[in-house]
């Protein structure tokens, strides 16, 4: 066993509003990194690591009001809006 006890774990970004998906599925949360931490055999892991990947949104600078108020963030080096897989009310702005 190392003296890091993260070491091993894998970091995930999950957003403030889902934090109770993540104590629900006992995840840890590195106060350091501000990161929730999961092993790689945790039952959920696969579904887990799918349900909180970036997905960029498709659409038109008028659709901003629309991805703001459904917690879709801006990401600046992109320049494109996004939001996690998790987000259905936007499902339908994916750029898949």
């Amino acid at each position: 066993m190392s003296d890091n006890k993260y070491e091993d774990l894998i970091e995930l970004t999950i957003p403030f509003e889902y934090r109770d998906i993540a104590k629900q599925n006992h995840l840890y949360f590195n106060f350091k990194t501000k990161k929730w931490l999961i092993s790689s055999d945790h039952d959920n892991f696969e579904n887990l690591k799918t349900m909180f990947e970036k997905v960029y949104l498709v659409g038109d600078y008028e659709l901003k009001d629309i991805y703001k108020k459904n917690g879709a963030k801006w990401d600046e080096n992109k320049k494109y809006w996004y939001t996690y897989k998790i987000n259905d009310k936007l499902k339908e702005y994916f750029l898949e």
